[in-house]
């Protein structure tokens, strides 16, 4: 008897227990009808309304990216610009270097054996490790640029709320769930345009970049100081030849042209005399020429410099304006989905 009592209320405990649950559940699961229903009743007043302000919302979107791509010109400028700056301050070593014997010989070597570009590498660049603080700049710049498109977006939900009344869950949902524009699709999006454009310039890993920059920016600072270089080598030349009095040989003054290479060019018998003459007069020459173009010399250089850092700043600006241009042009057609397709097809999807 005793068993039997407790047998039942057991089963009595397990059938209230289970009925709650069942309630809890269908209870829940028409709440959350009720709440879905809602939403989507606010949903349809919000994308009625959006349709209705959708050119106004347009140029607030306009404005917006016209905002990022300023900023993004100002944050490429800066990194450039800190990136570049210890190059000026190998300027007055390099000319050191230059206006010297050891120095002209070394560059005009470096000349004949086209040599130039690695030449300017090890003096002008590698000292200041250009490469790294190139590929410092690239990632700066490219952490400022998720920046840039985090706020815009955050802005152009601000938008939208300014002119429709919605909550922010709401415009969260709006953003995420209809028109499919998140954080994370935008920075995915970023990362996949910006791997492609330079897989397809051949640049490839993560410090391959600025190894990139330095050879192409030492190629185009090479051009200056080679033509500086040749220039010289040319007047020096003729100095000396004017010089060398009417008995001086062919050999003799091919060999004072000629320089560290005359016993490539002199003819045997003046190959002596040319080499003598160029070293006898090295020194005095390479002082009267620094005194008169040392000025100009270091203009140039820095000229060059200046040239390559805003040719960078140009090439880098249209690169990620083309990606953050190509990620504003791919929501503005999500936008306009939203305007041309009927509501319920949107908010049922």
């Amino acid at each position: 008897m005793k068993g039997k009592v407790w047998r039942v209320f057991w089963g009595t405990i397990i059938t209230l227990l289970v009925a709650s649950l069942l309630l809890d559940f269908f209870a829940s699961k028409k709440l959350q009808e009720i709440l879905k229903q809602k939403r989507e009743n606010r949903l349809e007043r919000i994308i009625q309304d959006f349709k209705k302000e959708f050119p106004d919302i347009m140029q607030d979107f306009k404005k917006l990216h016209n905002k990022s791509i300023k900023q993004m010109e100002q944050e490429i400028n800066s990194s450039i610009d800190r990136a570049f700056e210890p190059l000026y301050g190998q300027i007055e070593s390099l000319s050191e270097f230059h206006y010297s014997v050891e120095g002209e010989y070394t560059e005009l070597l470096a000349i004949l054996a086209g040599e130039i570009d690695e030449f300017l590498q090890k003096k002008l660049f590698e000292p200041v490790q250009f490469d790294k603080k190139m590929n410092q700049a690239i990632e700066n710049i490219n952490k400022s640029a998720e920046k840039i498109l985090h706020d815009e977006l955050m802005q152009m939900k601000s938008a939208v709320q300014q002119r429709i009344d919605a909550s922010s869950e709401d415009m969260t949902y709006l953003f995420d769930r209809i028109v499919k524009i998140t954080h994370e699709s935008v920075y995915y999006r970023f990362e996949n345009l910006y791997a492609t454009i330079f897989r397809a310039a051949g640049i490839t890993g993560a410090n391959a970049f600025g190894a990139y920059l330095t050879k192409t920016i030492s190629k185009k600072c090479a051009t200056a100081i080679g033509k500086k270089v040749l220039t010289k080598l040319a007047v020096k030349g003729g100095v000396k030849v004017l010089g060398s009095g009417a008995g001086v040989a062919t050999g003799l003054e091919l060999g004072t042209l000629c320089g560290p290479a005359a016993w490539i060019c002199s003819p045997i018998g003046g190959i002596v005399g040319g080499i003598v003459g160029w070293f006898t007069t090295d020194k005095i020459i390479i002082e009267i020429d620094r005194l008169l173009h040392e000025d100009e010399f270091k203009r140039a250089l820095r000229n060059a410099i200046d040239e390559q850092k805003e040719s960078m700043k140009k090439a880098l600006f249209e690169l990620y304006v083309q990606i953050l241009k190509k990620i504003y042009q791919e929501h503005m057609a999500k936008f306009e989905r939203l305007k041309r397709e009927p509501i319920k097809k949107i908010i049922q999807e």
